[in-house]
C-alpha cells in the first residue's frame, strides 16, 4: 500500500514530467487546454499540483503530449523511489557521521 506522502511525491511527479514535456514542445498551458477540451485554469491546476487531476484530464493531456501516461506514471513512481533511496543514504550518512 502507498502512504499519503508517498502518493503525493508520485502525483507531483506526474505533473512536473508533464510540464515538462508541454514546454519541450513549446505548448502554451493556452493551446494544451484547447486541444484538450479543459479550461486553462484546469492545465495549469495539473501542472502546479494543486489538486489531483481526473484521470480523463490526464488522459486528455497525455494525448495531446503524445505521451504514454502508463510510461509517465512509472518514470514518476521510479523518480520518486530513487529520490527516497538517495535521502535514506544521506539520512544514514549523518546518522554515523554524528557523536
Amino acid at each position: 500500500m502507498i502512504n499519503a506522502q508517498r502518493r503525493d511525491a508520485i502525483c507531483a511527479e506526474i505533473a512536473r514530467l508533464m510540464g515538462e514535456e508541454r514546454k519541450r514542445l513549446k505548448l502554451s498551458k493556452n493551446k494544451v487546454a484547447y486541444l484538450t477540451g479543459l479550461n486553462q485554469s484546469t492545465v495549469s491546476r495539473l501542472e502546479n499540483h494543486h489538486e489531483n487531476p481526473t484521470m480523463d484530464s490526464l488522459l486528455r493531456v497525455a494525448d495531446v503530449l503524445k505521451i504514454n501516461l502508463g510510461i509517465v506514471i512509472k518514470q514518476a513512481i521510479s523518480n520518486v523511489e530513487n529520490d527516497l533511496k538517495f535521502s535514506r543514504k544521506l539520512a544514514a550518512k549523518a546518522k554515523k557521521s554524528s557523536p
